[in-house]
């Protein structure tokens, strides 16, 4: 029998180690077509006419898709839908859909798409937010420009600065970071006597049919996706990429066909993390405590929205992090630009917001010369306290447990001797920390999952869950749950995931949420499996089923025995079980999923080296304590926190999508910079000992997302402490470095 919080190898990772996985864009069906889209080159303008007959002309082509080809609303998006499938009016981005190809080979594809004329008339091109929001502003949409928007307050703000002995305000901005996977977006697709069958690096398999059944009026029996195991998601395959374009050239040409998108393409048309401007104003009394706190975020959505109400809400209701404040004021903006379109990214708008307020209180922290994590102990909510909002009372805050783990490593207890110089005189070293925290789930949506578990013939168990596996290792812990409530080994128990066939809806792989959600619906389904199984048991043993129990093998009762092979062999057993979130008891008014009921929690402290010539920031050591409830897989929380630490390091000095005008500077890696292996390091992770959600599976709960909060703020408060500039615009770059400290001498 499996144990919980052992390191249990991911079941994927032989596979994937030695280069023998298949991903979407290596599999290849025979015969199959090749699928292009045709992307504008335009940011913002009118089209006048997409003129397709020399195209169609081609050797090779076999159909070419517009907007007049699409059955059914001309339209996608994961929150509000308000994206066309092929663009029939207007272009709003460099990288818009106008047309769809199906050739015989890619070379072919490639020369179609040459011979397609688009004529456009020009529009102004709107570059920022706040370009957006002036009144006289061109209108990208019909609605205006912005998207949405959140408000709330609690107490009295302005009374809170009137009181205050030290107030701190500040001015932030975070970048646009791509989510650069190694597996760019790509799939196939099946035509089939019903309907269509798509295959698809995607997060959201349910959430996909739903948009492909829409645009192609089909019935979601006609369709079925399955979402083949990703080459890394982070948030930028839960929005449509391949799927409906797939879908509607298999229709048209009764016939296979494949789709990948190239490094540039994937640069300029998939979505990416939202560039936001914050604002931060807070209050403190001399002692360190927390007296108010006024807030404006504004976020770039692009040319739509995708995630961006949800991103902006979230950012939002978490822009106060884990800390009582009584009186706030918060305000965030969701706006459309002619940029490329923001979705969802690891950390979903609290690694913006996080970094900016964890960024105040070391401030704070140094100017009331107040231990940095005794400042965040101060003000730590407490069980029973409101949140951020003031909506919920908050259950099992733990933030103080992070911050006293954190006391207790040696980066910090030792943090004197990891300071001053490095090997040479113009290398300064310096620590900081900060702390964070990160929703688990979809907060205030309804969030219903349901799980399937089967006995077999051969006297193992299938596991259906709808969550494809993107690297995080999730679905490890979860056959790890699975193996655990049924009493037997992983090895016995297999994963059948992501594919709408089984009709098994537990939900994507997004929002720190399968290993609560799920792994919840798991226990149940194991639970009533059981219980079948007992029931089967009994009557073939002519025992009560209260004087039986199950081995990884049989059913017992005294001296009786029969195994499962033999329960199962004529006809299979199974429980489905549901299991759905607890939802608070009314929305924050104005929002879509505010609040959110469940949280963990993180806190680390980083070591950084600047070379004082160049501006180069060096990352030498992170420590990490994550509190997660109980540790399902050790070794897989150790990597998903090693990997987030890895995106931070992107987030925190380097990555940053340039956009200019419109056009994208940087669409691949040979111009965007992301971590490599010299950047990554071996952080510590020490998880908060001890401690079990006891709404959770088992004590659980999730952390994928965790390590992206804290850690790009305790990096920059680490530059602080090295060389004593204070960086209030990330990535911090070694030019944005080197010009801070040039402006302090």
């Amino acid at each position: 029998m499996v144990r919980i919080g052992q390191s249990v190898p991911r079941l994927d990772g032989i596979t994937k180690a030695s280069g023998s996985f298949r991903y979407a864009g290596d599999i290849r069906l025979k015969d199959a077509l090749v699928g292009k889209v045709l992307r504008s080159r335009m940011p913002h303008g009118l089209i006048k006419t997409i003129d397709t007959s020399q195209a169609v002309t081609q050797p090779g082509v076999r159909t070419i898709l517009t907007y007049r080809d699409v059955p059914g609303p001309n339209i996608f998006g994961s929150t509000i839908s308000d994206q066309p499938v092929l663009c029939h009016d207007k272009v709003r981005f460099v990288g818009d859909a106008l047309a769809i190809v199906a050739a015989d080979s890619e070379e072919e594809a490639e020369l179609a798409m040459q011979h397609i004329k688009v004529e456009y008339d020009p529009l102004p091109v709107i570059s920022t937010p706040q370009q957006a929001l002036m009144s006289n502003a061109p209108r990208i949409h019909e609605k205006g420009n912005l998207a949405h928007r959140v408000e709330y307050s609690v107490g009295n703000v302005q009374g809170a600065f009137r009181k205050a002995d030290l107030t701190i305000s500040e001015k932030y901005h975070t970048s646009r970071q791509k989510h650069m996977y190694v597996e760019t977006e790509a799939g196939f697709s099946v035509p089939t006597r019903q309907g269509v069958e798509v295959y698809a690096a995607t997060q959201q398999p349910f959430q996909d049919r739903v948009q492909i059944c829409r645009a192609l009026s089909l019935r979601e029996s006609a369709v079925r996706v399955v979402g083949v195991d990703l080459g890394g998601g982070f948030g930028g395959k839960e929005e449509i990429t391949v799927q409906i374009h797939l879908a509607l050239l298999a229709m048209k040409t009764k016939r296979s066909v494949r789709m990948i998108w190239t490094r540039e393409e994937s640069g300029i048309a998939a979505t990416t993390r939202h560039p936001m401007d914050l604002e931060y104003k807070t209050a403190f009394r001399k002692d360190g405590i927390l007296l108010g706190n006024e807030v404006r975020l504004i976020a770039d959505t692009g040319a739509y929205m995708s995630y961006g109400p949800t991103v902006i809400e979230v950012g939002s209701g978490q822009a106060n992090g884990p800390y009582r404040i009584p009186n706030t004021h918060v305000e965030g903006l969701c706006v459309y630009t002619n940029n490329p379109p923001a979705g969802a990214m690891r950390g979903f708008g609290v690694a913006q917001a996080n970094f900016a307020f964890e960024t105040q209180l070391d401030i704070a922290a140094e100017k009331l010369q107040v231990n940095p994590v005794t400042l965040r102990k101060l003000n730590a909510l407490t069980e029973g306290e409101l949140d951020g909002t003031g909506s919920l009372p908050i259950t099992k805050p733990r933030l103080k447990e992070t911050l006293e783990t954190i006391e207790s490593t040696d980066l910090w207890k030792r943090r004197d001797t990891y300071r001053g110089k490095g090997e040479q005189s113009w290398l300064s070293r310096g620590i900081g920390m900060a702390a964070g925290m990160k929703s688990t789930g979809y907060g205030a949506f309804p969030e219903k999952v349901r799980v399937k578990i089967e006995l077999t013939c051969d006297g193992t168990y299938k596991l259906y869950l709808s969550n494809p596996e993107m690297g995080s290792g999730a679905t490890t812990a979860l056959t790890q749950i699975a193996a655990h409530a049924l009493g037997t080994s992983v090895s016995k128990v297999k994963l059948n995931a992501a594919d709408t066939k089984h009709e098994i809806d537990s939900g994507g792989s997004d929002a720190s949420r399968a290993i609560y959600v799920v792994g919840n619906a798991i226990i149940k389904a194991a639970d009533e499996l059981k219980k079948n199984i007992l029931n089967r048991a009994s009557r073939k043993l002519k025992t009560k089923p209260t004087a039986l129990r199950i081995t990884s093998t049989s059913v017992v009762g005294g001296r009786k025995r029969v195994s499962l092979r033999d329960l199962a062999q004529s006809n299979p057993l199974s429980a489905v079980a549901s299991y759905s979130v607890l939802r608070p008891p009314s929305l924050l008014s104005g929002t879509m999923g505010l609040p959110v009921t469940l949280f963990s929690y993180g806190a680390c402290v980083a070591n950084v080296e600047v070379n004082e010539f160049t501006g180069q920031v060096k990352v030498l050591n992170v420590t990490f304590v994550p509190e997660v409830g109980t540790v399902i897989n050790r070794k897989g929380l150790e990597a998903q926190v090693e990997g987030g630490i890895t995106q931070s390091i992107g987030f925190a000095l380097m990555e940053e999508m340039e956009v200019t005008e419109g056009k994208v500077k940087a669409p691949n890696f040979t111009t965007y910079l992301v971590p490599t292996v010299d950047d990554a390091i071996k952080p510590i992770v020490v998880p908060v000992p001890n401690v079990f959600e006891p709404t959770g599976p088992l004590g659980a709960k999730g952390g994928g997302e965790l390590s992206t909060i804290a850690v790009p703020a305790a990096i920059c408060n680490a530059i602080h402490d090295a060389v004593g500039v204070r960086i209030m615009t990330i990535p911090a770059t070694p030019e944005r470095v080197l010009k801070a400290i040039e402006m302090t001498r």
